[in-house]
């Protein structure tokens, strides 16, 4: 395996080949891996990323403190782990689905929204219980990482070995201490800062392919990660290509 690990999201891919949609994928978590295992079985990459759905967690949690009276750090702070709400705790099943395939263990990730992003999104809901986007921002996004704690643990017990957690939101650095401390207590690696292959790399050759692939590879440093999320559009030749590149 490359110093340099390939995290290869095939959700589209998935849905694609088999005539589902990944909207739906969570509905059925168990069906769904065996689903995501035929196109895993097209490309080989040393990471497959469970689940990629940026409004994963913030939709979790909006369910879960946007009704009812009370304080938004009070409703927050009462919310049940994040890893027993719906849609979060199917994509907590998915990946241990994955991680007990044949061929996978030790090589599932789950993908997590930043602190940042999540915070972003749930901060308009929270208005009505007090909530100043101004001057409370970057508590939001604290509270929301210490959420996230209990995720990254329930992940890591599902059997996924790595967590990748690509940033970039207002309020993510301060707030992704308790991230990668929480990682480290559940003994899964984290990967804070992945490089990302953009969509477009898969659309052309192979040629094209491998040249993107070393520029996001020299990104993301030795012994990091590439993250892309290949679309459904791919060609299946140069999914295969990947394997080797």
């Amino acid at each position: 395996m490359a110093a340099v690990r390939l995290a290869l999201a095939l959700q589209d891919v998935a849905a694609a080949r088999s005539g589902r949609t990944v909207a739906g994928a969570l509905a059925d978590p168990v069906a769904w891996a065996y689903v995501l295992r035929d196109a895993i079985a097209l490309a080989e990459p040393d990471l497959v990323v469970a689940h990629v759905d940026p409004a994963l967690e913030a939709g979790a949690l909006a369910a879960a403190v946007g009704d009812g009276d009370g304080d938004w750090v009070d409703r927050l702070l009462d919310a049940p782990p994040l890893g027993d709400l719906a849609p979060c705790a199917a994509a907590v099943q998915l990946v241990a689905t994955l991680a007990a395939l044949p061929g996978l263990g030790g090589r599932v990730a789950a993908s997590l929204s930043s602190p940042g992003s999540i915070a972003g999104r749930l901060g308009p809901l929270l208005v009505p219980h007090g909530f100043d986007a101004e001057a409370d921002g970057e508590e939001l996004a604290d509270l929301v990482a210490d959420t996230l704690t209990g995720l990254i643990a329930a992940y890591a017990q599902a059997g996924a070995a790595m967590i990748l957690l690509p940033g970039g939101a207002a309020g993510d650095s301060a707030a992704l201490g308790p991230l990668t401390r929480s990682a480290a207590h559940a003994q899964v690696a984290i990967a804070t800062t992945p490089a990302l292959l953009s969509g477009d790399a898969w659309a052309g050759s192979v040629a094209t392919l491998t040249t993107a692939l070393e520029a996001a590879r020299a990104a993301a440093g030795a012994h990091g990660v590439v993250l892309a999320e290949v679309p459904g559009t791919v060609d299946v030749q140069l999914l295969r290509a990947a394997r080797d590149l």
